[in-house]
């Protein structure tokens, strides 16, 4: 009876022992599911070169149409003063570059 009891004791530890390894690893196989692989991105330092571009030719774009809206509206009101000094700079500076 007693070695029955004995072997009985042994079996049932081998048994728990192995639910609690099958759990454990059940568990670990979750946790490692569960985690989050974390994405990364990184810019260039010429992609940051032509956002910057981007944005001062944005900010270009606003000035020029804020200048020609003036220009009309002096157009429009006979206010435009028109300068031949100006012009002929602008066109001699052109002929020099």
């Amino acid at each position: 009876m007693k070695v029955n009891d004995r072997m009985k004791h042994v079996y049932l530890q081998n048994v728990n022992h192995q639910k609690s390894a099958s759990l454990e690893t059940y568990q670990n196989n979750a946790k490692q599911a569960n985690v989050q692989k974390s994405v990364g991105i990184s810019i260039s330092s010429e992609a940051k070169e032509l956002m910057k571009y981007a944005q001062t030719a944005k900010t270009y774009d606003n000035n020029q149409s804020e200048r020609v809206s003036q220009i009309k509206a002096q157009l429009a009101n006979g206010t435009y003063e028109i300068s031949s000094g100006k012009i002929a700079d602008a066109i001699l500076k052109q002929f020099k570059n």
